[in-house]
């Protein structure tokens, strides 16, 4: 191919010379990074003869192209030669590449002349130019070998979810499937999720919410006394704050975690210690005392205390998690009394872990719009616990309702921001923040992808 009388720019002869530290940071800068136009010459980059812009997304089937730069002094320069350099990062790389390590190269004025690569990646390149007066000008673009069919808006890389990727997404997720990861492509690219920040929001969220993808039903193990202290505005747990519930062991037919059971006499292996009162609204007789934290609230005593622990099966742990669902989650958006059962029925399910029958009913209009098909999640709730198509969908659009169609604002908002408009407050945040910075980092590389 002709490059017009093109220049190498060989190993030999870059010069060692200072290397501010501002330029190194210039990659990772969030929003300052670009053409900063402080050369007063008009300087072009190209990819053989493809001219390159700020951010451009370039299409290079050809790994042995090289990279140019031409720079055209303005009237009155005397200058013979800028500085150059290219930082890139491989698609393949967490790692920034510089070429060269550690020195600038020197190109002639008026000349086209090109890095000496021996290929292109896919990647994110940065071109810098720098003059006599120390001042530098960037140009970022990003190489891709293809145009994909789900590409981010913003670097061009592949978006596609695979199992692959699933797995990395939930390293420890359970059932983790082919077809799982086609209804996760095909969901996020109907709503819109065609950023690589808007995949790490969305699976930050869906981590957290499912346990790392596994438990696609809300079936948490809580404490009698965590029940206490939370939930002591409700109505429907006033029955709670009894004194004889707890004495004649009432508490045993709603609650199984780490549970201990009053005896009538001293020959038990448990004694209760750090009793606190618990107290129902502003209720002076509506109170309950009981051992308190967490596990040391019972000392193993043998055979002088006056508590046994006790173990339920899985069958009968989730029938105390189904009373005590249908009594916090009761008279709430939507759900009914204890005896529907609504409480339990519409639990935290799903890919998001959907809640209430109010957020059942009112994503099924934004789901056939997106997935163009009926859903019945009011009638079958349990669909998104047991089916991967209800769970993946329910979970997208759920965030397409939150965030009233407008998927872009997760490419706005940070991880506190996406937290609370999606679900409604910070419960958990900690842990949403954990995944969001492992999953930009590690899985979906949002130091390379940036606006």
């Amino acid at each position: 191919m002709d490059y017009n009388g093109g220049t190498e720019l060989w190993k030999h002869q870059w010069e060692f010379i200072r290397d501010p530290q501002n330029i190194w940071f210039a990659w990772a800068q969030e929003e300052s990074e670009g053409e900063m136009e402080n050369l007063k010459g008009k300087y072009t980059v190209y990819v053989g003869d493809s001219v390159m812009t700020e951010k451009k997304v370039f299409i290079n089937t050809n790994k042995t192209e090289k990279i140019y730069v031409k720079y055209e002094p303005a009237a009155g320069d005397t200058g013979t030669y800028i500085n150059a350099k290219l930082i890139y990062r491989p698609e393949w790389s967490h790692d920034d590449i510089s070429w060269p390590a550690t020195t600038w190269g020197k190109i002639n004025v008026n000349t086209k002349t090109y890095f000496d690569l021996d290929s292109l990646p896919e990647g994110r390149y940065m071109v810098l130019l720098k003059n006599r007066d120390e001042k530098v000008d960037t140009v970022n673009f990003y190489l891709r070998p293809k145009k994909y069919d789900f590409a981010c808006s913003v670097c061009g890389r592949d978006l596609t979810i695979t199992k692959e990727k699933l797995d990395l997404v939930f390293p420890n997720g359970e059932n983790i499937t082919a077809t799982l990861a086609n209804y996760f492509n095909t969901a996020l690219k109907a709503a819109g999720f065609n950023t690589c920040k808007s995949h790490a929001h969305f699976f930050a969220q869906s981590y957290v919410e499912t346990k790392g993808y596994t438990e696609l039903a809300e079936n948490p193990n809580y404490r009698y006394e965590g029940v206490l202290e939370l939930h002591n505005q409700k109505d429907e747990t006033k029955l709670f704050f009894n004194q004889a519930f707890f004495d004649n062991n009432t508490h045993l037919d709603y609650f199984h975690f780490k549970v201990y059971k009053n005896l009538s006499d001293s020959t038990g292996n448990y004694t209760g210690q750090n009793y606190k009162t618990f107290k129902w609204k502003s209720s002076a007789t509506d109170t309950v005392r009981v051992p308190s934290g967490g596990d040391a609230a019972y000392k193993f005593t043998k055979g002088l205390g006056t508590f046994d622990k006790v173990y339920f099966s899985l069958d009968e742990q989730k029938m105390r998690n189904k009373q005590l669902f249908s009594i916090i989650y009761a008279n709430r958006y939507e759900n009914g009394v204890p005896s529907t059962e609504d409480g339990y029925n519409y639990r935290g399910q799903g890919a998001i872990h959907l809640t209430y029958k109010e957020n059942y009913r009112r994503v099924i209009p934004y789901a056939k719009e997106l997935f163009k098909e009926d859903f019945d999640w009011v009638n079958h709730p349990e669909y998104l616990e047991n089916n991967e198509k209800d769970a993946v969908y329910s979970a997208v659009a759920y965030f397409y309702f939150r965030l009233k169609k407008d998927i872009n604002k997760l490419n706005e908002w940070d991880i506190d921001q996406v937290s609370y408009n999606v679900n409604g407050g910070y419960n958990g945040l900690p842990q949403r923040k954990e995944q969001y910075t492992r999953l930009s980092t590690q899985v979906f590389d949002l130091s390379g992808c940036k606006k």
